[in-house]
Parts: C-alpha cells; sequence; structure tokens
C-alpha cells in the first residue's frame, strides 16, 4: 500500500513538468520563435511623385504621376515589384522614354540631365496623341529594402529619347522617398467558449 502511494506521488510530480514543456532546453524563450502579433512579411514601399513643370514650385520635367516600388522583407533576396503610372503632354509622333535610378538623391538641375552612374529600369514606347502610361515590373536587380543597395533615397529620372524639343528632353526628376510600410497582424486566437452560462 506504501509502495503504490509512492508511485502515485511520482506520476503527479513527473506530471507537470512535460504539461509545461519542462524538456526545453534552458533559457528558452518562446517569443523568440513565435510572433508576438505582427507578421514578418511586411511590404517596403519607396514612390517617386512627379509634376510637370508647370507646378508652380516644382521642376520635376513634363512628366505627372508615380513610380512606386515593393518588396517584402524576407531573409531571403525578394524581388521587387516596380508600379509605373505616369502622364505625358500630347504629341503627334511616338515618343521612346526610359527611366532610371541614379546613384544618389542630389535634386541640382545639373545632376539630373548629366548624372552618368545609374541603374535603367524600363524604356517604353507612348504612342502619337497618347497620354498615359501604365505597366507593373518585376526585378530582382533593385532593392527597397536593402539598408545599403535601396533605391530610397536615390533619383529617378526619366528622359525622352527622341523628343523633338530640348524641353521635353527631360520628362522627370525626382526622388524616391519611403511611404507608408503595409504591415499584416495576425489575427490573436480567440477562446469560443459559450458564456450565457454566466447569465443564468
Amino acid at each position: 500500500m506504501i509502495q503504490l502511494f509512492l508511485t502515485f506521488n511520482c506520476v503527479i510530480l513527473i506530471l507537470p513538468l512535460f504539461v509545461k514543456g519542462g524538456s526545453a532546453p534552458p533559457g528558452f524563450k518562446p517569443s523568440e520563435f513565435f510572433s508576438s502579433g505582427a507578421s514578418q512579411i511586411t511590404p517596403i514601399r519607396g514612390i517617386a511623385t512627379f509634376f510637370n513643370s508647370t507646378t508652380f514650385g516644382f521642376w520635376t520635367g513634363t512628366a505627372e504621376g508615380t513610380v512606386t516600388f515593393f518588396q517584402a522583407n524576407f531573409p531571403n533576396q525578394q524581388p521587387s515589384i516596380i508600379d509605373i503610372n505616369l502622364n505625358f503632354p500630347p504629341a503627334d509622333y511616338s515618343r521612346i522614354y526610359e527611366i532610371e535610378v541614379l546613384f544618389n538623391g542630389d535634386t541640382n538641375l545639373r545632376y539630373c540631365v548629366d548624372g552618368k552612374r545609374l541603374v535603367s529600369l524600363h524604356k517604353f514606347k507612348v504612342l502619337a496623341e497618347d497620354t498615359f502610361y501604365y505597366t507593373s515590373l518585376k526585378r530582382f536587380d533593385v532593392s527597397v529594402t536593402s539598408e545599403i543597395e535601396s533605391v530610397v533615397g536615390r533619383l529617378l529620372r526619366i528622359k525622352c529619347l527622341n523628343c523633338k524639343r530640348r524641353a521635353e528632353t527631360m520628362a522627370g526628376c525626382a526622388v524616391i522617398g519611403r511611404s507608408e510600410d503595409e504591415v499584416y497582424i495576425d489575427p490573436e486566437e480567440s477562446n469560443n467558449f459559450p458564456t450565457d452560462f454566466l447569465h443564468r
């Protein structure tokens, strides 16, 4: 009878160790591995906004619209998604434009025109009488999340390669700024216990 009582006590003492995760290594903190509410997948966004040069107080060329960069902050290198949404003045001939990212964010007029260290993003054609251009690109060689190679803070330039008027050659020049990030929140687990018995 005494042996049976000792065995029963041992079972009671050992059981809580497994329930509480006693087999985990010392110093283990669940918060190191589990999310505290915000998902780790957070798209980082940068945006360059262009105003027509007729807008008072701004000189950014003849284009109007935005070029937006999105990239998720996964540990591995994710592609950047680039959305181009631009309007141009009408013309009676087809124009060829090229979008480039310059090395730094100096908006000096001379640097906008003559900057040579760049990455060419996209070249496209706007047909005669057309004024709107939209497309979406995927690039692995352009980063938004990298602390060193991010396009955020650099200059985005739009050039017209065959425009007849010199004033239309520089179609756009604007700094790529950091835009509001999109944070996805994991839904909290809720205990769906019936509560109607509390009011009985």
